[in-house]
């Protein structure tokens, strides 16, 4: 299995975590509704990390869906 690298705000570090822990989700500007692609982990202390990535990843991803 893969793993990603998350940076953690609260602790100012990056963060490795197993793919059997992301999910991936999308968000969507009210104004433009441009659609961001993300994947969504906890951190070790139970930071929610959010990593946005680009549509191609996002499509080839086998991870459950937010």
């Amino acid at each position: 299995m893969a793993s990603y690298t998350f940076y953690n705000v609260k602790a100012r570090a990056k963060e490795d975590v197993d793919e059997s822990q992301v999910k991936k989700t999308t968000y969507t500007n009210s104004k433009t509704g441009r659609i961001s692609y993300a994947l969504r982990a906890k951190g070790a202390d139970g930071t929610n990390m959010t990593k946005f990535i680009k549509k191609d990843l996002f499509d080839e991803l086998e991870v459950p869906t937010e």
